[in-house]
């Protein structure tokens, strides 16, 4: 079934025929140049790609799309990332910890701003280098904002060789987002287990319906057995 969805752009409104109701909603519209299927079970039949001169919007075929149109960036990225949250009431003392971007040989990190309503401290773990933001509260920090805006630009990560002395083997440790040795056995054993379990009592089940069936008819045979007796002995 053709996938309902109503899109509005600079040229118009796009929607599916299929759908009069939809259709009758898209009236309301102004400037419905096209009704035709945008999608198929979520599958696009095209892009759009913007007019630099009249800024209008045209359809472009999925097989003529560039990776821009696609929402692919390859190479290099720029952009803005602004984190914000809202502190919740606080009763008594509470602490926060967020972790900080940190620029490495894929990403320069900036700090455009930062706001907190405390003074705030900076930890790093010993392993990683990973560096957080630290904060202790109170109630009179119940319900304000932090928010940290940063400028990121990034680089295409491919593979890599390790750095000199670097261990492999942390990163097949296990921990706890990512167990390993017996975890995942004690795991896909106990699946296993319910499975056979469901197996074993839907096996048992089956028989019993038999049996009771089998058991019905006899009875039943038995009755009518003892009907032929009696209308003998008549």
């Amino acid at each position: 079934m053709p996938y309902k969805a109503i899109k509005k752009y600079k040229s118009g409104t796009f929607l599916c025929k299929e759908f009069p109701s939809i259709q009758q909603k898209a009236l309301k519209f102004k400037n419905v140049v096209r009704t035709n299927v945008h999608k198929l079970n979520g599958k696009p039949f095209y892009s759009w790609r913007q007019n630099k001169e009249d800024k209008t919007w045209e359809r472009v075929p999925m097989e003529n799309a560039d990776g821009d149109l696609l929402g692919v960036v390859e190479g290099e990225d720029e952009f803005e990332y602004y984190y914000t949250v809202e502190l919740p009431e606080i009763d008594g003392e509470g602490r926060v910890w967020i972790p900080i971007a940190q620029s490495d040989p894929f990403q320069t990190i900036e700090i455009l701003s930062l706001n907190v309503p405390t003074k705030e401290q900076y930890l790093t773990d010993d392993q990683f280098n990973n560096k957080s933001l630290y904060l202790e509260l109170d109630e009179s920090h119940s319900h304000k904002e932090i928010s940290i805006a940063y400028r990121v630009k990034r680089l295409e990560k491919n593979p890599y060789p390790a750095e000199d002395g670097e261990s492999l083997e942390q990163y097949l440790k296990s921990n706890t987002l990512i167990p390993v040795d017996d975890r995942f056995k004690e795991i896909e054993l106990s699946f296993l287990m319910g499975e056979i379990l469901i197996l074993i009592l839907d096996q048992l089940l089956g028989i019993l319906i038999l049996w009771l069936t089998l058991l019905w008819r006899l009875m039943n045979l038995s009755l009518d057995q003892k009907r032929l007796l009696l209308l003998k002995e008549r």
